[in-house]
């Protein structure tokens, strides 16, 4: 509250006498000693009476004084005064309204002890009031009447002050929330506008390695999809660190088993650690529970940090990632994965801030290994998001050992008996049908002229006869028109209402047509959004071909890419072999009966089982198996067998049948 330049002092007394006696030991003071000056002086200057004849009138003075934002500096309440309320009641009244405010209990002949008694008995022991008899000396009433109104000064002021504060941090809260919300907006759209070309320059990679090329030229492809792979984990990381820094990320809970996460891990660490000479090595030391209910992407997300840094960190040796359960109730599991490798360690003095954001033991390091120094820190917010911990151990030299610790809920979806077997039964809000026969047409409803064109030469070489809208607009024209076995559909294009018209059409109909939502941005919140209003999957651009033709043959399940550019139907996929050694057989065998179209079709289904698995040495071999057999050249074809054969003899594969806990 602003204190305006006049001091108001309220007077609420019955006796006209009484309100005449204080006016002049209040106010004439001031002229009467002009010329002396002084603080107390000072103190009464401007000092400014308004009365009041009885308790609620003065109620209703000091309640228009506060709404004016001219607070009463003191009361002075007549012991006397008469009406409905009595002195004591007009102070309780009054300080209902404003509760700083000093108040002096005036009676001009003086208190007895029994008043007093009374009085304290109703207000109790207070600083904010003061007995004063009339009869006293005139300058040891304007002593008392001058503490009161200096103390309530100091309180105004201080209160002023602390409101003007509190406006200041309101507007910087609003100043940097308005930041914040210009910083996301900004960065989902550069996140956009850096997936878009990425997403054409993955696609078009991809559909270039199954063009005939010459070794040169594959090879420079390769560095090529090498470099976006990397630099699409570099823009995940400062997104994902942008979102967790906002407060902006929310986490999925799905269910998911335990053990495929460690083995998808370790599966994606096996070809970096296999260029290296090393182990990666990964056991579940409970088998029970194996289900649970959780993020299992910003799980796996920690997991593959802890497991990127030990095999980038680690020369010789091996990497070992366990999981125990330390405690378990009949709901819930507290589990801790241990990541241990035999690397340089981390300096005591440096190990301090290996949480922080772009930190990395050494400077030198970035240059060496590579990195933002982003992934621990992520992984450290991804673990104070799902309320769990993680820390480490690094004696210098001896190699590291970090550890994850998180409590989930169990899986109720299936008795703990058969956990092992039955996977987790997961909401869908679309309902899904089988293709009809012949090909399958498809939808694809996407604004980027770069996107349109790759989802259409990838679903085109899977048999699929493809129309393709860059706008709501014109996907509306086409639903109404013609009949689709799956529609993809980007979220950028008011997606949700798009979705929304699709269901109320479907409406009371056999059958509802599965859609894909595609979307730049993976915030949760999107995807439950699109769930919501019916999709039945949501992918994250730019995603990999083998991960888009994934997505479309689960809907479509008779359909399946190959790399020759035929669509494997389901008798056909039946003959295919069931693992790595049966396609290398596979191979050898057409070779040697000069089968060139069974030798591209093999080829092409191990490059896709070695994809899937992360083994690129092998799906880089598999490709130029492919290639010669696609150029019919006998010589070319089996040097290129050949080298495939020395690489899976030399153990850059899994074995097949490999159960968890073994090497990879």
């Amino acid at each position: 509250m602003e204190v305006r330049s006049r001091k108001k002092v309220l007077v609420v007394a019955s006796d006209l006498a009484t309100h005449s006696d204080l006016r002049r030991i209040l106010c004439a003071y001031e002229e009467e000693n002009r010329n002396f000056g002084g603080p107390l002086v000072s103190l009464y200057k401007d000092l400014e009476i308004e009365s009041a004849s009885h308790g609620p009138e003065g109620w209703t003075r000091l309640q228009e004084s506060l709404r004016r934002n001219q607070p009463f500096v003191l009361a002075v309440i007549d012991a006397k005064v008469s009406g409905e309320w009595d002195a004591a009641e007009t102070i309780i009244r009054l300080w209902s309204e404003d509760p700083l405010l000093p108040v002096i209990l005036y009676k001009s002949n003086g208190f007895t002890a029994e008043e007093r008694r009374d009085v304290l008995h109703q207000l109790g022991y207070s600083d904010r009031f003061l007995f004063v008899n009339g009869d006293s000396d005139p300058d040891v009433f304007r002593q008392m009447t001058a503490a009161q109104i200096e103390r309530r000064l100091v309180h105004l002021a201080t209160a002023n002050k602390l409101a003007s504060l509190q406006r200041d941090l309101e507007r910087a809260q609003l100043d940097l929330r308005e930041s914040m919300q210009t910083k996301n907006e900004f960065l989902a759209n550069i996140s956009h506008e850096i997936r878009t070309p990425m997403n054409a320059i993955l696609g078009f990679t991809h559909l270039l390695l199954k063009e005939p090329l010459t070794e040169p030229q594959l090879e420079k492809l390769h560095y090529v999809q090498n470099a976006g792979d990397s630099l699409m984990i570099i823009i995940d990381g400062v997104l994902d660190f942008a979102k967790l820094s906002a407060g902006q990320l929310r986490l999925a809970i799905t269910p998911f088993e335990l053990e495929s996460v460690l083995n998808d891990v370790a599966s994606a660490a096996g070809p970096l650690a296999q260029e290296k000479g090393l182990a990666v090595d990964h056991q579940v030391i409970s088998s029970s529970p194996r289900w649970f209910c959780g993020d299992r992407f910003r799980i796996r997300q920690i997991l593959w940090n802890l497991v990127q840094n030990a095999v980038k960190f680690t020369e010789h040796g091996a990497v070992r990632i366990q999981a125990i359960i330390d405690e378990e109730t009949d709901d819930s599991a507290t589990i801790r994965v241990v990541v241990t490798d035999t690397g340089i360690g981390i300096p005591t003095e440096r190990q301090k801030i290996m949480f922080q954001s772009f930190a990395q033991a050494d400077g030198s390091l970035s240059r060496h290994y590579g990195g933002l120094g982003l992934g621990l820190a992520i992984s450290k917010q991804l673990a104070d998001l799902m309320g769990g911990q993680i820390g480490f151990r690094s004696p210098p030299g001896q190699g590291s050992s970090f550890w994850f610790i998180f409590t989930l809920p169990k899986h109720q979806g299936a008795k703990e008996g058969d956990q092992a077997s039955t996977p987790p039964t997961t909401l869908n809000y679309g309902s899904k049908r089988s293709r009809i026969s012949g090909k399958p047409n498809v939808l694809v409803v996407e604004g980027e002229y770069f996107h349109r064109t790759t989802v259409e030469l990838l679903l085109g070489r899977a048999g699929c006869f493809i129309d393709l809208a860059e706008n709501a607009q014109d996907a509306q024209l086409m639903l109404e028109k013609n009949n689709y076995d799956l529609i993809l559909l980007d979220y950028a294009l008011d997606g949700l209402n798009v979705i929304r018209s699709i269901r109320q059409r479907e409406e009371g109909a056999s059958r509802c047509t599965p859609v894909v939502m595609l979307a730049a941005q993976s915030y949760a919140a999107k995807r439950v959004a699109c769930l919501e209003a019916g999709a039945d999957e949501f992918v994250v651009k730019p995603c990999t071909p083998e991960m888009l033709i994934g997505t479309v043959c689960h809907f479509l399940p008779g359909l399946q890419l190959g790399d020759g550019g035929q669509a494997f139907e389901d008798e056909d996929r039946e003959k295919l072999p069931k693992n790595e050694e049966e396609c290398l057989s596979a191979i050898c065998m057409a070779l040697e009966e000069e089968n060139f179209p069974q030798l591209e079709k093999t080829a092409g289904h191990l490059k896709n089982m070695a994809t899937r698995k992360g083994e690129r040495d092998v799906a880089d071999q598999a490709t130029r198996v492919l290639l010669s057999a696609r150029s019919h050249e006998l010589r070319k074809t089996a040097l290129a067998v050949q080298r495939l054969q020395s690489v899976m003899n030399q153990g850059c594969c899994a074995v097949p049948g490999q159960k968890s806990g073994g090497s990879v």
